[in-house]
């Protein structure tokens, strides 16, 4: 039985989407679990219900992105137990040397020898319900469960009252995937043996995959009840738990929060068996999910000390991996869970996520496309595929792909909205605006004004007087490009409220009929809202219809500057060039890896004679002070002066040039008017296009673009040897 349980996030500018994998037992693969021979004939009386553990993950791998929660293994019936289920005629007509021989097959894992003993027996005496019952088993694993159904069934037929058989009948209709008649065959054991934590647990399994948690929920509760060092039982409420299951309850005792349950759950069965490693697998992915990424990787790394080879604990420590942006360490994660289990299509799919942060573009697209070799309808697989085509610049196969994945599974909204930047990037803005609406459904973009957006969304249609909540979504850039769609709002016959971010604020010019709102915890009474980020939709921009009144912020006047900064713009050398430089972004931002610079890359620009360097980079990163005070370095930094945009703005506004990586203080040189050269990684964000030289939204932006993902230095050659050649009021750059 599986239970999906698939986990997607953001990193780096993609949509990673990483599938989370616990071993499972195939098909009721069950050959490397039965009970030792030497158990039962040690001496003693056999017992009158057969000590039965749950199955711990070893037997076989999972290629889904499913979180199973594990049953009992079936019951093999030894020399010892077997006496106690013959009647005296049996007794004396088989030769028990013959059934040991089988039963020892059976526990080498020589199955199919078994198989065939049993049945020589059989021919003998079709009535001896042990070889019966064996029998049922050995064809079970080797993964017919109708045959094992027919045989059980008869098992049960000759001794209806025989615990043992009942549980293995009712582990074949598990498997064979007759849910409701195994629940059946469950309970009808259960009547035969005194309260089992066991027989709960698997009526709780299968009660999960009929789809109803609530009762699964009770039965594994109860199982813990029954025996409270029963692992499995908690285990198995973690895992449901995991699955985001609404579960009510009124027991105090039990947590009804899912991912704070989840983990009091696995920290229990870790308790009671603190050296099993996929219960500590369970607990990394139970707190990774709570957001204890840190807690996360320890339980990960306990499973692995415990058991090097255990798969499900190398690809969930993966996870959590690239959850802290440890790329590199990610990727050999991978490589070595893939030494011991190559075909794990979920492994791959994982090292194609990874490899794409690095850039390692040629080993994402080989190990995405291995994994939809080993498992065609990967859904994680296709949309990584997708992430790396897109950065590849192969746009229409990654829209191709994205598409896939959405044929597999149509409610993947981060498909979608992948699928909207590609198409996006190519131009083609009505279908990727209409598509880019699925952010919303991604759980991962949630907006800060929630509580607002229940009323109703506007879709451009005519105000007629009514008023509208604009608010911002995403970064300070978005909000830069979009603001030009404001008095097109206004223009539609309504009053706009509007809400940016509060460095934004004294950019923002005085529209008629556009109330900027102080406070967002106090938003006067409107009738409908929208996003800036879906008024491009509501409007239905084109290319060709992308507004362009630039400017449409204001810059702050010179005299909003202070201190030192009041001086700094008058250059003792009027013939000396003013060039500011922006050279990184925000490390909290997904894409940073990609589009930041380190500043001592940019010594070839500052060896350029006739400019004059300043540093408009608002947070610097360690060392770059020091390399700035370095002898021969001639830039000044300005950073720490610049106490919001509108500080910004009146810094561009002095400038001859900026030079930018792409942060917000390209946005706003754009938004102004103010000439800038925005160096690009090979594959940029969509509103960047994939090549040319020039930006749709901002006429005064020139784009320079890598030639090879990764490749600063060649570009910033380039851009010294442009800059070498450039005049007073000359801004063109390189294309």
């Amino acid at each position: 039985m599986q239970i999906r349980n698939d986990i997607q996030f953001v990193q780096g500018g993609l949509r990673v989407f990483i599938p989370l994998l616990r071993l499972q037992l195939p098909n009721g693969v069950l050959s490397n679990y039965v009970v030792p021979i030497g158990a039962q004939e040690a001496g003693g009386e056999p017992p009158q219900q057969p000590e039965i553990k749950s199955v711990s993950n070893a037997a076989g791998y999972s290629t889904s992105s499913d979180h199973a929660l594990i049953p009992v293994r079936p019951f093999l019936i030894t020399t010892r137990h077997r006496a106690h289920m013959m009647n005296r005629q049996q007794r004396r007509s088989v030769k028990p040397s013959i059934f040991a021989d089988a039963v020892a097959c059976h526990q080498a894992g020589q199955v199919a020898q078994a198989e065939r003993l049993y049945r020589r027996i059989l021919s003998n005496e079709p009535t001896h319900i042990a070889a019966l019952s064996n029998l049922g088993l050995a064809v079970l694993t080797q993964g017919r469960p109708d045959d094992a159904v027919t045989m059980l069934r008869r098992a049960v037929a000759l001794r209806p009252d025989n615990a043992q058989a009942a549980m293995n009948l009712a582990e074949a209709l598990r498997a064979a995937g007759a849910l409701e008649d195994a629940l059946g065959a469950y309970r009808r054991a259960a009547t035969l043996v005194p309260p089992s934590a066991v027989l709960e647990n698997n009526i709780g399994v299968v009660l999960s995959a009929l789809g109803r948690p609530d009762d699964a929920m009770a039965s594994f509760r109860f199982a813990a009840r029954i025996d409270p060092a029963y692992a499995e039982a908690y285990a198995n409420q973690g895992r449901l738990l995991l699955q985001g299951c609404s579960l009510q309850t009124t027991d105090q005792a039990h947590i009804g929060d899912t991912q704070l349950g989840a983990v009091a759950a696995f920290r229990q069965a870790c308790a009671l068996r603190p050296q099993a490693a996929e219960y500590l697998a369970d607990l990394g992915l139970a707190l990774s999910r709570a957001g204890d990424l840190e807690g996360a990787e320890a339980a990960c790394r306990a499973a692995i000390a415990h058991d090097p080879r255990h798969i499900p604990g190398q690809v969930n420590l993966a996870h959590v991996l690239i959850l802290r942006r440890r790329y590199t360490e990610t990727v050999a994660v991978c490589q070595a869970a893939l030494a011991i289990a190559p075909d794990i299509a979920d492994l791959h799919c994982s090292l194609a996520a990874a490899s794409v942060m690095i850039g390692a573009l040629d080993d994402a697209g080989l190990h995405a496309r291995r994994a939809l070799r080993l498992q065609p309808r990967h859904v994680a697989a296709w949309f990584n595929l997708g992430m790396t085509l897109e950065r590849q610049g192969a746009l229409n196969e990654a829209v191709a792909a994205q598409r896939q994945a959405l044929t597999i599974d149509p409610t993947f909204a981060g498909a979608e909205l992948k699928m909207a930047h590609a198409l996006l990037a190519q131009g083609d803005y009505a279908n990727g605006w209409r598509h880019f609406e699925a952010r919303w459904r991604t759980g991962e973009h949630v907006s800060n004004f929630q509580h607002l957006m229940r009323q109703p969304r506007w879709r451009g249609e005519p105000l007629e007087g009514r008023t509208i909540l604009l608010h911002w979504e995403q970064g300070l850039g978005d909000t830069l490009q979009l603001l030009r769609y404001v008095p097109m709002v206004v223009a539609r016959g309504g009053r706009v409220l509007l809400i940016v971010q509060q460095p934004l604020r004294t950019l923002v010019p005085d529209w008629p009929g556009v109330t900027l709102i102080d406070d967002p915890a106090e938003v006067p009474r409107f009738d409908v809202q929208c996003s800036l980020f879906s008024l491009p939709s509501a409007f239905n921009t084109t290319h060709a219809t992308i507004p362009a009144p630039i400017p449409y912020v204001r810059a702050a006047p010179a005299t909003h500057l202070a201190g030192s900064l009041q001086d700094w713009g008058r250059d003792d050398d009027a013939r000396k060039i003013r060039i500011g430089l922006v050279w990184a972004g925000s490390v909290d931002h997904k894409g940073d890896a990609a589009r930041s610079i380190n500043l001592p890359a940019l010594a070839p620009l500052l060896a350029v004679p006739g400019m004059r360097f300043y540093s408009l980079q608002r947070d610097l990163r360690a060392g770059d002070a020091e390399w700035m005070a370095g002898p021969g370095r001639h830039i000044t930094h300005l950073g720490t002066d610049l106490h919001d945009f509108g500080d910004t703005s009146a810094a561009l506004a002095a400038m001859d040039l900026l030079i930018t990586v792409d942060t917000s203080a390209c946005h706003l040189a754009g938004a102004l008017g103010l000439p800038a050269w925005l160096l690009l990684p090979a594959s940029p964000e969509w509103r960047w296009a994939p090549d040319g030289a020039h930006s749709s939204w901002y006429p005064s932006v020139r784009l320079i673009r890598q030639d090879t993902a990764g490749d600063w230095g060649t570009l910033i050659e380039r851009v010294a040897s442009e800059l070498s050649r450039l005049r007073p009021g000359q801004q063109d750059g390189p294309s």
